[in-house]
């Protein structure tokens, strides 16, 4: 493996510091064919960089010393690292299953089931993403983030993967049950829930089926 590949976010955006003395269109370029993979990052990056190494009007520069303009500089580097190595482990984190990760919360089905407005058999389906994503509303996904303590996008990306059989399920039949050929959408899971209360089948099916 090359170091290119090995490098990491942190690692690159230092050495990028390190390297150039000021931000500049050429020297974006270059570091952006060294490490295609940070695209976004170098250039966002950049563009917070040009930005601090605005000065002052001459009034200020006078009132503030060199010491306190480096700390500056350096408190703004530092938070964007941060923010940049905070979101890219949002974005690369992965998740078993919904009821796992309520589990780890302390959190039942029921429990999880009442807070979101659903019902046990819904939030299982979802579980095992036999419900088709493109029907799910934002809502739903909104609040099982914050169930489990989850970034929605980490939600999402979940819920878009193939469908799958409860883990571990013990089957009377000789073979286990078959996946359905399509996942159910959501508004006819939810129209032909009857453990559903009726109050909450009505909000769900009173919402207008977004398309993702």
């Amino acid at each position: 493996m090359s170091k290119v590949s090995e490098a990491s976010l942190e690692d690159v955006l230092n050495e990028y510091v390190d390297c150039e003395r000021t931000p500049t269109y050429e020297a974006l370029n270059k570091w952006i064919q060294q490490y295609p993979q940070f695209k976004t990052d170098l250039t966002e990056f950049t563009a917070n960089w040009t930005l601090m190494n605005e000065l002052p009007p001459a009034s200020e520069v006078k009132a503030v010393d060199k010491t306190t303009l480096v700390l500056r500089g350096m408190s703004v580097f530092e938070n964007r690292l941060h923010c940049l190595r905070s979101q890219s482990q949002s974005e690369s984190r992965k998740i078993k299953g919904l009821l796992a990760e309520g589990l780890r919360q302390g959190l039942t089905i029921t429990q999880m089931a009442v807070d979101c407005r659903l019902s046990v058999p819904i939030v299982r389906k979802l579980d095992q993403r036999l419900i088709s994503f493109r029907s799910i509303p934002n809502q739903v996904i909104d609040c099982l983030s914050k169930e489990i303590k989850c970034n929605p996008i980490v939600v999402a990306d979940y819920l878009k993967q193939p469908m799958t059989l409860a883990k571990g399920a013990e089957y009377r039949s000789k073979e286990a049950p078959k996946l359905p050929a399509e996942p159910q959408d959501f508004f006819d899971a939810i129209q032909n829930d009857v453990t559903i209360k009726a109050q909450e089948r009505s909000y769900w099916l009173s919402l207008t089926p977004e398309k993702k």
